[in-house]
């Protein structure tokens, strides 16, 4: 009403290709950040700090020992990166960033990507339940950050014979270097699974076939031997968190009883 810019159109969906529809519009301070860089220097250059984030839930929240659903939870540190040299770790929960309350993924990404580039940022993470303060040097992002790269075609790799855990309605496997470069998941060890039970503990938390468990609870996952072990001691009305990994990236999911 006052004839300021608040945004700039970037898109629309229309059923019927003319401009009745759903708009999409870049924030103006994003615009406004942006057209800075472009003006000066022709390109944009956003920070990063290599993790791999998800969301917050109660389940996760109760496994973590933490009291808030809040904020983002890391689930993966990429080596050499800015996180790694500031000494974040998986299953941390990045509560503030750069004096900034974080209350989800998107909103961290959006604070660390307009980031001062060189600069030594504060940032608050919740690890074991307790409130701990890392400082990050802030870098530029690789060309290239985050695209999955093409695999190679060729025929199915050899799956090893699986093993069945018919409480939580799924069947693993051991997995192989040859299966984790099909499977285009960036993990050493683990295992696959190979077959998920429809409306089991398993189907129920979105496991699905060809997802990697790389770890139960904080405990490494190297065998299938591992995991049973690990699956024994666990109370699945309390709940069991496992670290999984696919072609999308990593993840924490919680499987507990209904």
């Amino acid at each position: 009403l006052q004839g300021e810019v608040i945004g700039i159109n970037t898109a629309i969906s229309s059923s019927s290709g003319g401009f009745q529809g759903i708009g999409f519009a870049v924030p103006v301070n994003v615009a406004k950040w942006v057209s800075s860089q472009l003006l000066k220097d022709g390109s944009v250059h956003r920070a990063y700090l290599g993790v791999g984030i998800q969301g917050l839930d109660h389940q996760l929240a109760n496994q973590l020992g933490v009291s808030t659903s809040q904020g983002a939870l890391i689930t993966d540190v990429q080596k050499d990166s800015p996180a790694a040299q500031a000494g974040v770790q998986p299953q941390d929960v990045i509560v503030e960033f750069g004096g900034s309350p974080i209350h989800s993924p998107r909103q961290l990404q959006a604070v660390v990507g307009r980031a001062e580039l060189g600069s030594k940022q504060p940032m608050v993470v919740l690890r074991d339940g307790k409130r701990v303060t890392l400082h990050v040097t802030i870098k530029e992002q690789p060309k290239g950050y985050g695209e999955v790269a093409a695999t190679e075609e060729g025929g199915e790799a050899r799956v090893p014979e699986s093993s069945s855990f018919d409480n939580l309605g799924l069947d693993i496997s051991p997995l192989t270097a040859e299966l984790a470069k099909q499977l285009s998941v960036k993990a050493e060890s683990g295992v696959v699974i190979t077959e998920v039970e429809p409306g089991s503990i398993a189907g129920s938390a979105g496991l699905k076939q060809g997802d990697v468990i790389t770890q139960v609870g904080k405990t490494p996952v190297k065998s299938v031997e591992d995991f049973r072990a690990a699956v024994k001691k666990a109370d699945l009305d309390k709940g069991l968190m496992l670290l999984v990994k696919s072609s999308e990236g990593s993840r924490f999911v919680v499987l507990k009883n209904s």
